[in-house]
């Protein structure tokens, strides 16, 4: 990752990525889905949940749920004010950006803890 002291960028590379095919350059959510409490379903029955996309992503390319939970720890220590990943889209709104954040540290099956979960439930 980088981070740029003089506009509060942090470039995340994978952190915060996103595997959406519909995205915009910006992250944008409304006051109702920051508050979803069923991401497998939409209540606003849109076709595609860009907050899941995110947490897909993360399942898919994380190593683990500890590297994950390390990776969120460390950049919380950075004043950043804007995060830029690789893939996906920008977030620069704060309550956003706690949002998705909780969501990522709380997130389970990620990397190769997910494939162990996958085989013990076949």
């Amino acid at each position: 990752m980088t981070f740029d002291h003089q506009t509060g960028v942090l470039f995340t590379s994978d952190l915060f990525g996103s595997y959406g095919v519909n995205w915009d350059l910006f992250l944008r959510l409304p006051n109702d889905c920051i508050d979803c409490k069923n991401l497998a379903q939409c209540p606003r029955k849109l076709p595609n949940c860009p907050v899941n996309d995110v947490l897909n992503f993360h399942r898919n390319i994380m190593t683990s749920n500890k590297a994950l939970r390390f990776s969120l720890e460390q950049i919380a220590k950075v004043p950043f004010k804007l995060l830029a990943p690789q893939h996906g889209s920008i977030i620069d709104d704060a309550g956003i950006i706690k949002y998705i954040f909780n969501l990522l540290q709380s997130l389970e099956d990620v990397g190769i803890d997910g494939k162990i979960t996958d085989a013990h439930r076949s």
